[in-house]
Formats: C-alpha cells, sequence, structure tokens
C-alpha cells in the first residue's frame, strides 16, 4: 500500500473524519483522506485505542471540465483510508496481585463507499507518468495485541472493512503526447481491499510463554 501514496501529498482529516469534495476549484483532482493513529493504551494492560474511520465519498460532475495530472498523481483521484488501530500495553507484575493480561490491539478504521458519475463532458488530461484515474478505499490495520505477565496475551485487532466503489465514469481520460509506438494507454487503478489484522509476536523473555496471535483481517467491498 506504501507504494500508493508515497508520491502523494497527504491531506489532514476534518475532526469528523467527513471527506470534503476538492475537485470543483484544483488540478488536479485529488482527494485524499487517512483517518487518524488509535490512541495509545492509557496504562500497562490496557487496550490500544481504534483507528479513525473515513466516511462515505460521493461525487457526481455532469457540466463540462477538465482536469489535468501533475506528472505522477492522476487527473481524478479519490483515496480513503482508515486509520491504524494502537497496540496494546504489556502486562506487568502486579506483585501481590500475581500477573496482568497484555492488552487488547485496537481495531483497524473503516474506509467508507466511493459512489461517482462523471458524464462525457468530463475530461481528464494525462501529460505525464500518472495513471489515468485512481479510486482506492482500504481498511486501516488492526493493532497488535500485547504480551501478559504470568497470564494470557492480548488479541490483536482486526483490520478495518473497505468499502464498495460503485459509478459511472462516462468522460475521457485522453494521454497527451503519445508516442507513436506506445502499445497501451494510461491505466486505471480501482482498489477495494479490507485492512490487515494487527501484528502476532513471538515468545520474549519475562514474559508469558505465550505471545499474541495475529488479528483477522478486514472485509473488502463490491466494485
Amino acid at each position: 500500500m506504501a507504494t500508493l501514496a508515497i508520491h502523494l501529498a497527504l491531506q489532514a482529516v476534518p475532526a469528523s473524519a467527513e471527506p470534503i469534495n476538492n475537485c470543483l476549484n484544483q488540478n488536479p483532482c485529488q482527494n485524499i483522506y487517512v483517518g487518524a493513529t488509535g490512541s495509545d493504551a492509557p496504562g500497562s494492560g490496557q487496550p490500544g485505542g481504534p483507528g479513525e474511520d473515513i466516511n462515505d465519498f460521493g461525487f457526481t460532475y455532469l457540466n463540462p471540465i477538465q482536469w489535468w495530472d501533475s506528472d505522477v498523481n492522476s487527473p481524478f483521484l479519490i483515496h480513503l483510508w482508515g486509520g491504524e488501530g494502537a497496540r496494546g500495553a504489556d502486562g506487568h507484575d502486579q506483585g501481590i496481585f500475581g500477573g496482568q493480561s497484555g492488552g487488547n490491539g485496537g481495531r483497524g478504521g473503516n474506509a467508507g463507499n466511493i459512489d461517482i458519475n462523471l458524464s462525457t463532458e468530463v475530461q481528464g488530461l494525462v501529460t505525464g507518468t500518472s495513471t489515468a484515474l485512481q479510486l482506492i478505499t482500504v481498511g486501516g490495520q488492526g493493532g497488535g495485541g500485547a504480551y501478559g505477565f504470568n497470564a494470557g496475551p492480548g488479541t490483536s485487532g482486526q483490520g478495518g472493512d473497505s468499502g464498495h466503489i460503485h459509478g459511472t465514469v462516462a468522460g475521457t481520460f485522453p494521454w497527451e503526447d503519445k508516442p507513436a509506438d506506445a502499445p497501451y494507454a494510461r491505466a486505471i487503478l480501482i482498489q477495494s481491499q479490507g485492512g490487515a489484522g494487527g501484528d502476532g509476536r513471538g515468545w520474549s523473555a519475562g514474559q508469558d510463554p505465550n505471545g499474541p496471535d495475529g488479528g483477522k483481517g478486514g472485509d473488502s467491498g463490491d466494485i
């Protein structure tokens, strides 16, 4: 996933995690939202916080407009990424009270649905090395479970779910100055992917013999 975002300037997410459509006043048409990571566990043996959810994104444009790329960034691009869950805190020796279980990892944040409708009047001009269009919704990774101290480990968090991607793209996305011998057109990237479960951990000296297992991955939406 990192390879998709490495060239992109990520936009701060509003407190409500409600995507705001920026396509009418900027080029390229980019809407990139990444949920906040869950809060740290507040103390030993405590759970990590869940990742932030990102709400649905809907966009309809029927009037004539032209967007263009910025070399590596597509002319039309929507990314919704759920926030990562935080790791649970390790259990500690509780003295006369005995051992302490490890904290659970936080669940990964859910990424919302993408619903778009672009009419035949819409054009996205490709001049550089970018794809023609990107529609991506990815759930956040769950937080890892923690070690217990003479007690069981925590449970790793489940990955966040991703949304569906539905709609109609009737516009054109021409490749300007396409080499005459080039046998292909610019690709599109459409992806709905559930988040990975929280990391498992091997045995560690001084902790319970059983390390936490990895968490369950999130569900993906239909395309």
